[in-house]
Order: structure tokens, then C-alpha cells, then sequence
């Protein structure tokens, strides 16, 4: 997985997606560095490379916009994915900020499921 990041070492980029505080990369992450009570999704870009993030999803294999971090599991509905028009994501909260100051930001925000769902 020499392509994928490592989420322990890595610095983001802090948005917010669904109105949800999370950590975006261009980059795809090794799904083996993600600690528990952490979910990653996947973030898709429109078919005419317009750059506007159209789905999210467990994977996406094609049209990769960036992967995400939450601290609280996403509803990805019965398809398991959301379709987007770009607008639900605010960029620019903060330009680089590690997994772990994430953590310590909004650990208290974040209510954990009753169990762990699959990262």
C-alpha cells in the first residue's frame, strides 16, 4: 500500500462536510492506520473533471476527489453512498492539522456508536 497515507502522520486539511467537522486529503489512506472511533470515507468527483464532489461512499474506485475523516459514523442510506452537488462541503477551517489535534478538538463533540462499525 506504498500509494496510501498514513493516517498517524499525516496532515489534513480541516472541513466540514454535512455540517459534520472532518479531515480531508487528496490522497487515499492505509485503512490499517485509522484508530477505532475513527471512519474514513471516500470522496468521488463529477464525470467532466469540473473538480465538483458529487458522492460519497465507503470506496470509490473511479473519479477519486480525496478521502475524509469523522469522528461519527456517516448515514450512507440502504446504497451505501450520498450523492452531493459540492455544496455540502466547507473548506478552509484549518490547512493542516494532524489526526491526532483533530482528535483532541472534537473527541467531546462526537458521540460513539454503541459498537464499531467497519472503518
Amino acid at each position: 500500500m506504498s500509494s496510501y497515507i498514513d493516517a498517524r502522520t499525516e496532515h489534513f486539511e480541516e472541513i466540514t462536510i454535512f455540517n459534520e467537522p472532518a479531515l480531508f486529503t487528496p490522497l487515499r489512506i492505509d485503512p490499517s492506520t485509522i484508530p477505532v472511533g475513527v471512519y474514513k470515507y471516500e470522496i468521488r468527483h463529477d464525470d467532466e473533471c469540473q473538480g465538483i464532489a458529487c458522492e460519497v461512499a465507503k470506496r470509490i474506485v473511479v473519479n477519486h476527489w480525496g478521502s475524509i475523516l469523522t469522528l461519527r459514523p456517516l448515514d450512507l442510506g440502504d446504497e451505501g453512498r450520498i450523492f452531493m452537488d459540492g455544496n455540502e462541503i466547507n473548506y478552509g477551517i484549518d490547512s493542516s492539522v494532524t489526526l491526532g489535534e483533530f482528535i483532541k478538538r472534537h473527541s467531546k463533540e462526537a458521540k460513539q456508536p454503541e459498537h464499531q462499525e467497519e472503518r
